[in-house]
């Protein structure tokens, strides 16, 4: 099989070019690791966003966040990372949230896999206290809302 074509150009207007006929199609093989370097760049570019509401205990004067905070799809071992935060200081740092029943804060994670349909947002922590929301249903917005 020829994957080439030739193609003979006078020069002229569009009436007087005349080419070969292509008589076998042309099949492209794109290398397998260009294949997953694409789906790689498009998965960078979404984002999901999760508003947080926690509720302020007695005695709480500071709240944080660690970066080891992920989504955690049911349907795959893909976790994406958190990328901002808002409102919320991340670990070691602490934010002074003052005399108020709840505090709101944004994070910013890596996209989702496509086939993600369910997930779990878990602070994991060498201590106890992590925010955890579980069985979270995807939308097709990627934006959500969680209390903790």
């Amino acid at each position: 099989m020829n994957p080439m074509a030739t193609y003979k150009y006078t020069g002229k207007s569009n009436k007087s070019h005349t080419s070969a006929p292509i008589t076998e199609p042309i099949i492209i093989e794109v290398e397998e690791t260009l294949t997953a370097m694409a789906m790689a760049a498009t998965e960078v570019e979404r984002q999901v966003i999760v508003h947080a509401r926690v509720g302020i205990g007695n005695g709480v004067m500071g709240i944080r966040i660690w970066s080891s905070t992920y989504l955690i799809p049911h349907e795959s071992g893909y976790r994406p990372k958190l990328l901002n935060t808002e409102n919320i200081t991340v670990f070691p740092q602490w934010m002074a949230v003052g005399n108020k029943a709840y505090h709101y804060f944004t994070l910013i994670f890596e996209g989702l896999p496509r086939d993600c349909k369910q997930f779990d947002l878990i602070e994991q922590i060498p201590e106890s206290g992590g925010f955890e929301a579980r069985n979270i249903i995807r939308n097709s917005s990627d934006i959500y809302e969680v209390t903790f």
